[in-house]
Parts: C-alpha cells; structure tokens; sequence
C-alpha cells in the first residue's frame, strides 16, 4: 500500500511567485497616455481637417493668421480690431465655408493659458501635397476654464474641438454642426473661400466698359454687352449667383480671391470694395443723452492692439478707429448694451458695452479713457435719467453716468413716482438715492 507525502511550500515563496506574474503582466500592460498625447495622437501634424462651422478665417498676402476663439461652446469670430489690424499689414480675411478640407500644420498646448491651439492652412490640394503658395492661414485658440486642463479627461477636450474640426473620413465630420454647402467640394481639392464685399464694383479685365454692381440689398446692376441687367444675387461656397429678371435665368460666377471668373475663362477685376452701410445691422444710431454716454475715445488695454491704438465712438454715429498708425472710419448703432460698427469695407462687427469697457468676443477690451466722464455729466438731471432709460440705456452705464457726475439726488415721492412711471429700473432709483 503506497503512503501519501504532502509537500509543504513555504507561504513566502508563493507570495514570491505571485509578485513575479503581477510584474510580469504589468510590464506587458502600456501605461494609460496622457490627454495631451492622446491629442497629439490623434491629430497628428499633417492630418486633412473637415471645417464643419462657419466663423473659421483665413488670411492671404501676409505672414499672420485670423485667430478664431472656441469659448463657452461657440466659435467667435476675430473681433473687429484684429481684423482691421491684419488689414494693415496687408492681409486680406477670408470666411472658410464649412465642408472645406484643411491641413493641420500645428497643435500646441498651452496649460497656463488654458487653452489648445489649432494651426491650419487651406491650399488648393487639401493636404497641401501641391505646395503651401498661396495658402490661407487660419488659426482656432480652445479656451477652457482655469484650471480645466490640469484635470481635464480627452474626450471633454475632444468635443470641444469637434465643433469646429472633424478628420476627414470621420462620419461625425457632416453629423454635427453646420451642414456642407452643396457649392463647397467635400473632395481632397475644394475651392479656396473667397472674400467677397457686398457694395463691391467689378470691370471686365476684356472690357472695362462691361461692369457689375453689387448692391448691400442683394440687389445687383450689370451693364454688359451695350445691355443693362438688374436682379438679386445670392453667395454660397465660393460661387456668387445672379438672378438676372430680364433673361428669367440664373448665371453662376466663380470667385476667387477678389476677382470673378465667368464661363471659365472671362475674368472680372475687383475696381471698387463696397463702402455702403450694411443691411440688416440691429439698433440705432445713439442720440442726445444716450451719445453722451457711450461717446469717447476707447483704448485698446487687452488682447489685440497697442496703448496707442483706440476707437472714438462719436455723439454723431459715426467713429474713427487708429489701428498700428492707420486711420479707419465708419458708423456705429446701439441695441442695448451691444454696439454695432459698421466700417467701409461692408462686414459689421458686434461688441458689447460692459461699464466703461468695450468687450469683443475674442476677448479683447478697450477701456474708455478718462472712465467715461462727459460734459453733459456735470448737471445730470433727473429728466436726463428719464431719457436714457426711456432709449435703453443700459443700467450700469446710467449709474456709472450717475456717480461720474457728482450730483446729489435728494428724491422727494413725487420724483420716485415720476421715475417709476417713466421705466427707470430700480437699480438706477436705488443708485441716485445714495447718499
């Protein structure tokens, strides 16, 4: 009969052995990336993007790009001052449409700005195997909360950056977002966008007495041929569309550049960039006491822009902005806290009016020198009130106006009622009741 003889194996070895596979299976396990590299990883330098929104800008004839800001879930466009400042140096702003392909030439990271950057060009040949010549430049900057990145997971990131950009052969690229124009090519060679000015005036390069008109309704006049034509016109991609009445027909016209090409070969140059008031711009021109509020000179103190740089909104409607030494004019309108200007060149630019300061949406802020304090500040009557409230004026501009006066209300019920019943917000009753 066979006896049985169990071998006893010391606990410390097994626990040995256990500590080995664990090592083993861990160093067959990579380690989790980083956010940044997975960012990195994904978007490789050189990847093909689809632009699936508009407020995208590109620029030609100049080193620098148009940098759009993606912050608090929308795309804002460069404010009015980067725009008039890459105007000086030469550059020309063009919209990318959304469905054009681009060429991812840089991601940088930048945690103490809280922010990712996204460098791009768009080229004749989506992924610029043709060559960078005449490329536009864009650039969209991600602006997150302080502090976000330093804990931030990569797909928080990642939905941030594919409101904007998707890579091509994504199905989420045309998902999401605003829809491809059908005169966009969605193909690896679409048309390079092109600016194109309502009010502008075209030549034929064959025939100078052949010229086109485009009015600010949409509105055009074409005299071609010893013939004149009149109707609307209508722009998507980089294809502008005349709506001839007499002919009952429809012409479409390639734009490139600043230039028209008609029937391929026929080439219209650009002779005058529209100078008219735009249509459709929201509000008023200010008027009596709602100009003296918001008239003075502004100084550009954050973002684009030097000391010397400023806008002067005049009591008139009308402004003058000084941008790197060039001068630059326009009209302006007030709807609320939101003003309007409206420079030569056709494209109007919102900015909000917060206090004394002028804030765009891409951040940058221009102060009003001398903190807003104006003649007509010196004697600020109740009546006065009474009218900046009745043409809304916003309420932290009254009482800013209030106490830059210096006046000593002493309101008697009659005046409270008087204000009440006027529409003076509580706010600008309880400011002008301090002692």
């Amino acid at each position: 009969m066979r006896s049985n003889h169990r071998v006893s194996v010391p606990f410390a070895v097994v626990l040995l052995g256990v500590m080995a596979l664990e090592n083993v299976a861990m160093a067959q396990t990579p380690a989790a990336l980083s956010w940044e590299e997975s960012l990195i990883s994904q978007y490789p330098k050189g990847s093909v993007l689809n632009v699936r929104t508009t407020g995208v800008n590109g620029t030609s004839g100049c080193l620098m790009s148009a940098k759009s800001t993606f912050k608090d879930g929308k795309l804002h466009e460069p404010g009015f001052g980067q725009v008039l400042l890459l105007t000086s140096l030469t550059c020309v702003v063009h919209p990318l449409s959304p469905g054009s392909h681009v060429y991812l030439g840089d991601v940088q990271v930048i945690p103490k700005d809280n922010r990712v950057a996204f460098a791009v060009l768009l080229c004749s040949v989506g992924d610029c195997s043709g060559g960078v010549d005449g490329a536009l430049k864009a650039e969209v900057d991600f602006d997150f909360a302080k502090g976000f990145l330093d804990h931030a997971q990569y797909a928080q990131v990642q939905e941030a950056i594919q409101h904007v950009f998707a890579l091509t052969g994504d199905p989420a690229a045309t998902s999401q977002g605003a829809q491809v124009s059908p005169a966009v090519s969605t193909s690896t060679q679409p048309a390079i966008p092109s600016m194109l000015t309502p009010g502008s005036e075209y030549s034929n390069a064959q025939n100078k007495a052949d010229r086109l008109q485009l009015h600010m309704d949409h509105s055009f006049a074409l005299a071609e041929g010893g013939q004149s034509f009149t109707g609307k016109y209508s722009f998507a991609g980089s294809t502008l569309t005349l709506h001839i009445a007499e002919l009952q027909k429809d012409v479409d016209i390639v734009v490139q550049g600043e230039n028209l090409v008609v029937n391929g070969s026929e080439n219209w140059m650009l002779e005058k960039r529209g100078s008219e008031q735009p249509v459709g711009v929201d509000g008023a021109a200010p008027s009596g006491d709602h100009a003296s509020a918001i008239a003075g000179k502004y100084i550009f103190s954050k973002g684009i822009g030097k000391q010397s740089d400023y806008i002067e909104l005049g009591d008139d409607g009308k402004f003058v902005m000084q941008v790197s030494g060039k001068s630059y004019g326009g009209s302006y309108t007030v709807q609320g806290d939101v003003v309007t200007l409206a420079p030569p060149s056709g494209r109007a630019f919102k900015t909000k009016l917060a206090g004394d300061t002028l804030v765009e949406a891409d951040g940058t802020r221009l102060a009003k020198q001398g903190g807003g304090a104006t003649p007509a500040a010196a004697g600020l009557t109740i009546d006065q009130i009474i009218k900046m409230a009745q043409v809304k004026v916003p309420d932290d501009v009254i009482i800013t106006t209030i106490k830059k006066s210096g006046v000593k209300y002493v309101l008697s019920p009659d005046d409270l009622i008087k204000l009440k019943t006027a529409g003076v917000s509580d706010a600008v009753i309880r400011a002008m009741s301090r002692p």
